[in-house]
Order: C-alpha cells, then structure tokens, then sequence
C-alpha cells in the first residue's frame, strides 16, 4: 500500500471562532439548575411517596386515608399542589412525615421560581444573540455564496438588520431561520459549493509535529475564488448553434458510433438527454453510401463537405440532400463533432477554437459570440476578486453579454419568437392569461360552489408549477445566478505526517480487505453473469451492444416492472388498511388477503441461486460476528470499541477469505482529531480511489496535482489491459474534471475530452465470460485487451445513461464499505430482533407496531482505537420529540427541548436528520410528504445550548414524517483543527494505491 502524497481538504468558510461569539451563557446556567433540581426532586418525589404510601397502609382511618392519598396521587402525577390538600395532610401525618412534605414543597417552589426568573434573562439573552447574528450574517463569505445559491434571502439581509430584534415579524423569523441554515452550513460542515466551504491540498510529508500542520500563506488574500462557465450554457449553445444554418453547415459529422448493418436494417443506439434507445431503420443504401463517406474521417466530416460530396453520386438537390443529412442526425444516425466536452472545466475555450472555422468563412455573429465568451470568462475572472456589490454588477453584465449575443444568433436561425422573451415579459403573460381564465371561471360559477372554488385554487396552483417547464432546448431560461460555478480555496500550507497518515490508512485499509463480501454491484452483476450464461452460454465472446439490447428487454424492464408493481401493491395495501382504520366495526378484513398477496408478488421476484446464497452467507456472517463479539464485548451504549480479530473470525467460520490484494487504488472521506494526545479521525465513507472524488476540483490546483494522479493510474494497469474512462451525455457541473485515464469511451452523445485516436468507439467491446475467474469480462475486439471502465464524476448513477451503468460493472475499482459491520455490531443490543421478524400472528404483529415507541440509541464504534466506524445515534419516534405546546413561550420551549436532550444523555452539538432516508418515500403518506423538502435527508448542525438553533430544530421536528435521527458531533466544535490559530471544520480526501503485482 502506497499513499498518494496530496490530500484534498475541505475547509469550513470561516473560523468557528467567529461563529462561537454567538452563546447564550446564562440562559444554559438556569437550565443546567433546573435539570439538577428536577433531578433532585424526582428523587425525593420517589421517597415521598413512598413514605406517604406506608403511612395510608398503617393508618384505619378511611378519611385520613382519603386526604393523603388525593395528595400523593398529584404529587406522584407532578399536578399543581393545591394548598388546601397539603393544610390538611399536614394535619394527619406525623412530624417526620411532615418534614419530608414540608422539604419536597420548598424544592418544588424553589423549582418554579428558577424557571419563572429564567424568562426575562432568556429574552435578552437572546435579543443580544441577535443583535450578534446581524454581525455575523454581514461576512462577506456569506454574501458572496448567496449569490450564487439565494439572491432572494441576499436582498432580504438589509431589511432584516435594519430591523430592531424586539419589533421582528414572520418575515424576519423565516429570513432568520434560513440564515441559520446557511451558516451553520458555513462553520460546521464541509459542503464544497463557493465560500460557504474552502478547498486546499494537504502533502504528506515526513515528521510533521502533531500528525497534522495547517498555516495561512497569505494573511491579507487567504481566500481565493476559482470562477468556471456553467456547463449548461454549453449545452444550450450547442442547441442553438445546431439549428444556426451557416453554423451547423460548418460542423463535422461523425456515424453513431453504435451504427451496425444487419442487411435489412440498420440498428444503432440513441441518447437523447441521457434517455437511451435502440432505433431500427430499413435499409438504404443511400444511407450505407453517406455512413461510408462519414466514417472514412476519425475526427468526421464537415456538413457541406457531405452534401458536396454526396452532389456527385446522388441525383438530388443540394437543398434536398440537406433536408436528408438533417434528418438523419434527427433520427440519431449522425451526429455533430465538434470536439468540445461538457465535462471539460475550460469549455469555453475549447469551443472558441472550435468555432475559429466559422469565423474564417464569415460565419454571421460567431465573431462576436467568440468575444463574448471570452468578455464572460473575463468577467468570471474579474468575480474572483470582487467584493459583493461589485460581483452583483459583474454577474448581470455577464448575463446580459451571454443573453444579447444568443439572442441574435437565436434571431438570426429563425427561431420562434416567443422564445426570446425574458421571464419577466413571460411572467407577466401568464399572469394576464391566468387573470382572464379567472373572470371567465367566475362567470361561470355564479352560484359560489366553494368546492368548485377550491378546485380552481388548486388548478391555479398546478399550473404555476408547470407554466415554465421547458418546450424547446433553444428556449432561453437562464437567470443571471447561473452563468458562473465558483470553487473558493484556502491559501495555506497544509502538511500531514506520512507515518501517521499510513498507520491510520493501513488500519482502514486492513478492515476493508475483510469486508470483501460485502463488496458493492455484485448483486447486479451476478444478475448480468446469470443472464449472459443462459443466453448465450459460456463459450463465445458477445457483443456489448447485443447484450445491452438483450439484456435490458428481457430481464431489466421485466424486472423494473416487477418492482413497481410490488409498490402500487404496497401503496394500496397502505391505503386500504387507512380506510380499514377509519371503517365502523364489523366490517370484513381484507388485511390478511392484502398480506398474502404482496407476499405472492414478491416470490413471483426470482432471486439467482448465487444471490440467494450470497444473503444466506451474509446472515450467518453477520450472526457469527454477533456472536463472537458478545463473548468478549459487553454492550456499552456510549461507546464500543473493536478489533479486528472478530471480524476474521466471522470471515473464516463462513468460508470467506479477504480475496486477492490485487492491485488497486481507494479513497476516503475522513475527519482527523486529536483525542488524549493522539491522531484519530472518523470515516466518513470510503470510495474508489483514482481519483474519483478529487476530480472535480483538480484543475482549480496546481497541474502537478493532475499529473500525479494521471500517471499513478496508468502505473496500475499494465501491457494486458487498458484503462478506459465511462462517459456519457449527461451535463453535470460537478462532473468537470481533466481526464485521468489513457483512453474514453466513446458513446452516442458522450461528452469527449481525448483525441479521436484515444476514443475507443461502444462497438469495439466484446463481453466473454472467464471460467476460472467464474465472471463477466469486458474486451476490446480489436486488441483482445482486457479493458476496465471506470466512472470518474461525482454525478450518482441514477443520473447516469443505462449503457453507462451497466459499463461501470466492469470496472477494476472496489466499493468496499465499513458498514455491514457497524450494522451488525448495532445488533448486539436486540438479540431478539430476528425473533421478532419470524412472528406470523397477525395480532401479534398488530400489537407489535403499536407498542410504546422508544428511542433507539446506538453507540459510537470505534476501530483499534483510532478510527470512529460510527458516531453515537439517537433513532427518535416523532410521538417522542419535543412538540411546542401552544402556550410555550419560546424560554419554555427552549428550556424543555434541553432537559429532553439531557435526560436522553445528548451532546451540546448534534447533527439532526429531518427524514434519515431518502428512499422509501412511496410509503408515506401524502400530508407528510408535503412537508419535506428535497433536501431533508441532509444532516443539519444543531446546538442545543443556541436558542436560535433550538427555534429552528421545532420547525425541523414538524416535518418529521416518522421519526428524527440525532447524530453527536465528532469531532466536535472543541476537537476542530486549527489553521494558525483558529478552528476550522475539516474534512480529508485521502487516496491510496495498493501497487502489489500478482
């Protein structure tokens, strides 16, 4: 194992010590109090009832019985003490007895008038806290992200400081709400988006003092933007320039690279906004005669060039051979090359050079479109350095630049003229069209239907949502916000020990090895594998996209359907047993036929005997470690710390080895600490190496960065194999990266960076299955080379083409996880768990799922005391968190939220998870689904000791669908390390090789 000697870092936007001037000190002293009187008084509540309960026991006095007892119940109850009750108790009982009621009364008042005597304190506390806001949210930093992510709540921010903190309205609460997510954001979390986080890169070096060593380079300039165009500028000049005649005449044409001859017909693969689909044409040899012609280039031939040369052979008009060609790249059979990536971080410039042809042959606007661009990257520099004032001007001259030229272009293509209107001009259209169908509905519904009204309501609601959706490519819908993505670095010198890094890597790296069963896509690959053997057989070499068409027909749209008719079934059961609930007695139960019928609708789910065996493998794996760890680890809810040993021995009493270290590379997100003198960190998650989860940000750092990376890849294959990026059509910011492996695949539509002669086309990729290995392998036809495909964006499959998908299965990288065994170690404490899930009783069941929620707590995991597996949790049921009656003041709130936390014994800091996934929501219900937010499966910082915090945790809670997961911060704010002086949340990309030859 070899570490990569340059760590990428994600830095906080700013110091914690700025955000840190915001406390509350006094308000969390009372409250401490009252949780240690409250404590106190549970105690002597326990004692006092047991005294007086001994007492009525003794007494043959049924009256005196009677008065005691109405006593003890409001005193066991926590009721208000009504004096009568007490006068005459303390008539009847004896003087010991009476002492401890007289004790219990004082503390209990002592009790009350803590908490009444907090209220003033709390409100100017936090009047004072946000007077402190106001200082906070006018940091540049945070202006400067606003405009790219929020210019709404940025042109609140003057209104909301000018207004006195005693005289706040709702508008203000919500800008303040807003502003706390942000911030926190900021200060406490590493989100890579302009300068709510900084980037820098760490080197690993040898004997650095304290593990870790991070300086400030500069101390006047230590933040420093890096602006880029917004890929998706690209793809709408592409559009427009393709329906630009004296342009596209202009650009190469290059055959589908999928394009096959099957004598009758052609068949070849579209990709139309990363929508893949196989098109059958009848053959024509007008067609196998403009193919021939296309294909003779590499890098294509120019449009014109085509039809002049098509002039010689065909008898046609060169209008009617344009008309043809036109339809051909309609149908997806042609496509345009004009050698520019989407996934290119300098776009811009590649598609100047690419237009240098237009503007030789007097192109109209394309000189003018060649400057603006480069007035726009200009611009986008001249941001960088700018203060917020200024980058508001510079970003709308950079939009009206981009929007005239367009424009023009747009004007000149004969394009409609309804798409060159601006959203204001479109805005105010709708609303005169929607104003009118208003009248005209009134007139109509003379007679009031309210329900009609309340239709129409919702109509009109419908129809905002959809009024802009999208009906050309050519329509110009960008807003000023969107012309620019802008990375923001630290400039400081950070340095990591390189004997430390490796211990802690080497532990990671040591762990992962033995969680090979666990080893992501196997599933799906054993699906492929099962497929191609039935298909095809074992002994011919098949054709990638044969199998792809075959495979996706029979066995995955089959399969898809499948599962979306388990979730309709899924959703009408959920929706019959609502109305069961809500039905009158005696009506029939249709609940035990709605169970057995999902239940044959999953087994008609066919599972492969290799999956089947793979789950029975992981469920005795898991119940060995369980097993073994119970024989030498006592559940702990705080903490658990492990070693390696269990693991293996899981490994070996299940038949699993740790697999062959062949040569690889892997990554992780890790977060260091110092914990009693020493190194530690928690792993975030870990990746693919290679580069993966650098490659966004590589060309913001030096190019050395860049070549490293490159070159320590190609090290990894070797003369038998080729290393080949997956590319698709898809645009996506945060896939721009430079290339980081010899060759691309080439694809319909795929975004393209190497020249032709690296490109290796779709067709040129066979798939044969390896006996000995027992597995699918991906080969280039043309060499025999075994070729490994790897996926080097950000974006997540789900946006990806299927092709490219199903490519990524053939990779050489590893996704190797710690949490199968986090997940089993969770387990230790529910040893009755798998007996629950075998109870058939339908009461039973029943009974099961309404029993008294509780919170489930799960301990933080550490590994050979060096690595934080799992951070300490709390799983809390909605019915369990702290509601906001509505009497409470916000001090009362606030004051009950906190002796909520500690009784549940929660940190200060915590990081809260509104909805903990962000799967499964077709079960909820659709009242609950309204209240979520697309981004309610992120964590969100809070500080309980914070009012302001505690004000938007109660907006949290209440969309809660189902129940809140509580997350303690580590490292916390204390356990930040420092730049200089100064404490920064941090996050590490940490990237190694593993260069053994087997």
């Amino acid at each position: 194992m070899e570490l990569f000697p340059y760590t990428l870092i994600r830095l906080g936007g700013d110091t914690y010590e700025q955000w840190s001037a915001l406390h509350f000190p006094k308000s969390n002293s009372i409250v401490e109090e009252i949780f240690e009187l409250r404590s106190e008084q549970q105690q002597k509540k326990e004692l006092l009832c047991d005294e007086l309960f001994n007492f009525i026991s003794g007494s043959d006095d049924p009256n005196v019985q009677n008065v005691v007892q109405n006593l003890r119940r409001d005193i066991f109850n926590e009721r208000k003490l009504k004096n009568s009750k007490v006068a005459k108790t303390l008539e009847v009982v004896p003087e010991s007895l009476k002492a401890s009621l007289e004790e219990y009364l004082s503390l209990v008042k002592k009790l009350k008038e803590k908490e009444q005597s907090g209220e003033d304190l709390y409100i100017a506390e936090l009047n004072n806290g946000r007077i402190i806001l106001k200082d906070i949210v006018d940091t540049e930093h945070l202006k400067k992200g606003l405009i790219l992510s929020s210019r709404t709540l940025l042109n609140r921010l003057d209104s909301f400081k000018e207004r006195p903190v005693d005289q706040f309205r709702k508008k203000e609460y919500q800008v303040e709400q807003s502003l706390l997510q942000y911030l926190t954001r900021m200060y406490a979390k590493t989100s890579p988006f302009s300068t709510f986080t900084n980037l820098s890169i760490g080197r690993i070096e040898e004997n650095v003092e304290g593990g870790i060593h991070i300086t400030s380079l500069n101390a006047r300039e230590q933040v420093k933007g890096h602006m880029r165009l917004n890929n998706y500028l690209l793809k709408y000049l592409v559009d427009l320039l393709r329906n630009y005649k004296p342009a596209y005449m202009l650009f190469p044409l290059r055959c589908n690279p999928t394009l096959q001859n099957r004598g009758d017909h052609f068949l070849y693969l579209t990709n139309n906004n990363n929508i893949e689909s196989f098109q059958r044409i009848p053959y024509n040899p007008v067609v196998e005669h403009i193919a021939g012609l296309v294909q003779e280039q590499a890098d294509g031939i120019r449009f014109q060039q085509l039809v002049e040369a098509l002039q010689n052979d065909i008898d046609a008009s060169a209008e009617e051979l344009e008309n043809y060609v036109q339809q051909l790249i309609g149908y997806g059979l042609l496509e345009y090359h004009l050698g520019v990536s989407g996934v290119d971080p300098d776009w811009d410039i590649r598609l100047i050079e690419a237009l240098s042809t237009l503007v030789e042959n007097n192109v109209e606007h394309i000189d003018e479109l060649i400057q603006k661009l480069r007035d726009i990257r200009e611009l986008g520099d001249r941001y960088a350095g700018s203060a917020v004032e200024e980058r508001k001007t510079i970003l709308q001259q950079a939009y009206d630049t981009f929007r005239e030229i367009c424009m023009k272009i747009h004007e000149e293509a004969g394009l409609p003229a309804d798409e060159r209107k601006t959203e204001q001009e479109r805005l105010e259209e709708w609303r005169a069209k929607r104003e009118e169908e208003k009248k005209k509905q009134k007139e109509e519904n003379k007679d009031g239907d309210e329900k009609k009204e309340e239709e129409a309501k919702e109509e009109e609601k419908e129809d905002e949502e959809v009024t802009f959706k999208h009906e050309t490519s050519t329509m110009f819908t960008f807003k000023p916000e969107q012309m620019f993505y802008e990375d923001t670095t630290r400039e400081v010198k950070a340095r990591l020990d390189k004997q430390e890094m490796e211990h802690v890597i080497e532990s990671l790296y040591e762990l992962l090895h033995e969680m090979r069963l666990f080893q992501g896509n196997q599933d799906e690959k054993d699906k492929m594998k099962a497929y191609f053997l039935k298909k095809y057989g074992g002994n011919e070499a098949i054709d990638l996209l044969t199998f792809y068409e075959d495979y996706f027909r029979e066995y995955k749209k089959p399969e898809k359907e499948q599962e979306e008719r388990r979730k309709k079934q899924a959703r009408e059961q959920r929706e019959l047993k609502e109305k069961e609930a809500k039905a009158k007695e005696g009506e029939s139960d249709n609940s035990k036929d709605n169970a057995e019928a999902q239940k044959q609708t999953e087994d008609e789910i066919s599972v492969l005997p290799e999956i089947k065996q793979r789950n029975e493998l992981v469920e005795k794996w898991k119940k060995a470690l369980v097993d073994e760890l119970k024989t030498i680890t006592e559940w702990n809810e705080d903490e658990l710390k492990i070693e390696l040993e269990p693991v293996k021995k899981a490994n070996s009493e299940v038949g699993v080895g740790s697999g062959v270290d062949h040569t690889n590379s892997y990554g992780s997100f890790l977060q260091f600490f110092h914990e009693e003198g020493k190194l530690k960190a928690v792993v975030n998650s870990t990746f693919p190496g290679y580069g993966k989860m650098i490659s966004r940000f590589l060309h913001i750092f030096d190019k050395e960065v860049t070549e490293q990376t490159r070159s320590w890849n190609i090290e990894q294959s070797n003369g038998e194999t080729i290393f080949v990026e997956d590319c698709d059509a898809s645009y996506f910011n945060a896939n721009l990266h430079p290339t980081l492996m010899p060759y691309e695949i080439w694809m319909p539509g795929g975004h393209n960076s190497l020249p032709a002669d690296k490109q290796i086309p779709i067709t040129d990729f066979e798939i044969i299955y390896d006996q000995e290995e027992g597995a699918l392998n991906l080969h280039q036809k043309s060499t025999g080379k075994k070729a490994h495909v790897f996926d080097l964006g950000f974006q997540g499959h789900q946006g990806r083409s299927q092709l490219f998908q199903l490519l990524e299965k053939f990779t050489k990288a590893e996704y190797l996880f710690t949490q199968p065994l986090t997940n089993a170690i969770n387990q230790l404490n529910a040893p009755e768990q798998d007996e629950k899930k075998k109870v058939n009783d339908a009461d039973k069941q029943k009974e099961a799922q309404n029993s008294t929620p509780t919170i489930n707590v799960l301990p933080r995991i550490v590994y050979k005391d060096l690595l934080v597996l799992q951070r300490k949790s709390w799983f809390v049921p909605k019915p369990l968190l702290p509601q906001r009656d509505p009497n409470d003041s916000d001090w009362q709130y606030f004051k009950k939220v906190n002796l909520w936390r500690k009784e549940n014994k929660m940190p200060d800091e915590v990081f809260v998870f509104v909805n903990p996934s962000r799967w499964g929501m077709e079960n909820l219900d659709q009242e609950k689904l309204k209240k979520l937010t697309r981004d309610d499966y992120k964590p969100q910082y809070i500080d309980f000791t914070n009012p302001l915090l505690v004000n938007l945790l109660e907006k949290l809670i209440d969309r809660v669908p189902l129940s809140m997961k509580v997350v303690e911060m580590l490292p916390s704010s204390n356990q930040m390390l420092k730049v200089d002086d100064s404490r920064y949340v941090s996050e590490f990309v940490v990237q190694w090789y593993n260069k053994n030859q087997q």
